[in-house]
């Protein structure tokens, strides 16, 4: 939101104009977006390279992990996986 032209940030109209996808939601211009427990996330995405889950199923991962800004306490975080460019069917010894 610091890119967002001057004017309310925090109003549906203005975040719609930001981020187009927005704009199918059915919100007034009036509505707003207040930060929860006034934190701000940041995300911070790691790849992890190809684990190797056995049985020739192999996968290139990264983990994701929410945190808050500034003090870093972790809020969430998710491990995503997606079959490696070798079609995940083969395993390669390391």
């Amino acid at each position: 939101m610091s890119q967002a032209p001057e004017g309310d940030r925090e109003s549906m109209g203005t975040l719609a104009r930001v981020f187009p996808a927005l704009e199918g939601l059915k919100t007034s211009d009036a509505d707003r977006v207040d930060l929860v427990n006034q934190t701000i996330v940041e995300e911070v995405l790691q790849d992890l390279g190809v684990l190797d889950f056995g049985k020739g199923i192999a996968a290139e991962s990264n983990v994701s992990i929410w945190r808050e800004r500034g003090t870093h306490h972790h809020c969430a975080a998710s491990l995503r996986s997606r079959p490696s460019s070798s079609g995940g069917t083969k395993s390669t010894r390391r």
